[in-house]
């Protein structure tokens, strides 16, 4: 199996055929389903050798039909979530057979077409906000999110790939260990909405680790805005009876809204058939009420993220943190807005509850607040979900002070000398 080739000679020259490459894929795919003859040769045109020689690999040539088809997303009319027009897309493009050293190792699965479709109807992205992504890969999610008008901070570790969304994207696009994302990324900008797709079993480092993706999806977290949504796609062990520590510490951070476990059929076109779970989070204070349902496809899964997606937390605009050394803010600057539909918080903390559910009756309950019944299994989801439910809404606060309970004394020092009294 060859080795993945993260660089070639000349940059310069390299960056040229990576466009070139795109734009006669996509128009190959624009008219007929892509052949693995009509890729091999434009891979042998575009960088002037054969793979058996070493002038590209499979691997390369698979990552840029999937930024081809995320280019042609880009350029495309229709709804930014259309499921049908993406599967149309995915039905041209290659089974992908080959696999490379680099692609096992830092777990690089392109996420299907369809399936990210499916993460954009979850996210509720509303025009305007700024989306993360860290670990980009060949740009699927990022495109979506792009179609509905989302400021996008992209990140992906491997070096070729960078290249690739720089090309199909624009702008910059950071190489650093989704692992860290929150102590690496220096923009201090706080995304309003994070998609992710994280490694599965395999950190940087080359070491197996079941945990890896929890810990970059808490990683995520800690950089997503009071308020946010994540929507990511997880292994299926990540689950609170399966991985309790990395639960309890996600869910001190977000308020899980959604998890369905979806089959390995999903991933046939990329050559694998790993089971997943697609996943809702709101980074918002409130207790809630965490649904869990199996689903045989796309389709049968698409009602339930409706469901979920449109009970997406109203946001005020989030102010940008001006930038400090190490690059992240230290007191959040949006806090998530009541609307007059929530619920009155008791004195008593409500502990999140997961509703398991196997069949489509569901539907008629996720659109409606859910009532409590006796077979619903309880699932504590962190500290975060036990503190600050007595404060009430901004408006109705006597204090002046919004940010904090009550400024330190030097604070108040200095408001007091500034101010006129009288």
């Amino acid at each position: 199996m060859s080795k993945h080739r993260s660089t070639l000679p000349n940059p310069v020259e390299s960056d040229a055929n990576l466009v070139s490459a795109l734009e006669q894929i996509g128009t190959e795919v624009d008219y007929q389903p892509l052949r693995s003859s009509a890729l091999a040769r434009i891979m042998r045109e575009t960088f002037h050798g054969s793979d058996a020689g070493g002038a590209w690999d499979w691997r390369m040539a698979y990552d840029l039909m999937q930024a081809a088809a995320v280019q042609m997303l880009l350029r495309g009319d229709g709804a930014a979530g259309d499921i049908a027009a993406a599967k149309l897309l995915a039905s041209r493009l290659l089974t992908e057979t080959r696999r490379s050293e680099q692609q096992i190792r830092l777990q690089q699965f392109s996420t299907p077409l369809p399936f990210a479709a499916l993460v954009l109807r979850a996210t509720a992205i509303r025009k305007g906000e700024t989306v993360l992504e860290p670990s980009a890969g060949t740009g699927a999610l990022a495109a979506f999110a792009a179609r509905a008008g989302a400021t996008l901070v992209l990140n992906e570790i491997d070096p070729f790939r960078q290249r690739l969304l720089r090309a199909v994207f624009g702008g910059e696009v950071t190489g650093h260990d989704g692992e860290h994302i929150d102590d690496l990324l220096q923009t201090p900008v706080l995304p309003d909405v994070v998609v992710m797709n994280p490694p599965f079993a395999s950190s940087v480092d080359r070491s197996r680790d079941k945990h890896i993706a929890a810990k970059h999806l808490i990683a995520a977290a800690k950089r997503l805005a009071p308020g946010g949504r994540l929507v990511a796609i997880m292994p299926p062990g990540f689950t609170p009876e399966r991985d309790a520590a990395h639960w309890s510490r996600a869910c001190g951070l977000l308020t899980p809204r959604l998890a369905l476990p979806m089959p390995g059929q999903v991933y046939r076109k990329l050559g694998t058939s790993v089971e997943t779970q697609l996943m809702i989070f709101d980074k918002v204070q409130e207790g809630g009420e965490m649904i869990r349902a199996n689903v045989r496809d796309l389709d049968e899964a698409l009602a339930y993220v409706d469901a979920v997606a449109s009970t997406r937390t109203e946001m005020r605009p989030v102010q940008q943190a001006a930038a400090i050394p190490n690059g992240r803010p230290t007191v959040p600057s949006s806090a998530p807005r009541k609307t007059a539909a929530a619920p009155i918080a008791s004195s008593k903390p409500r502990a999140n509850v997961v509703v398991p559910l196997a069949s489509r009756a569901l539907i008629s309950r996720a659109t409606t607040r859910p009532s409590r019944t006796s077979t619903r299994a309880t699932v504590r989801s962190g500290s975060r979900s036990r503190v600050r439910r007595d404060i009430p809404p901004r408006s109705s606060r006597a204090s002046p002070w919004p940010l904090w309970p009550r400024p330190c004394p030097q604070i108040r020092a200095v408001i007091t000398c500034a101010c006129p009294h009288g």
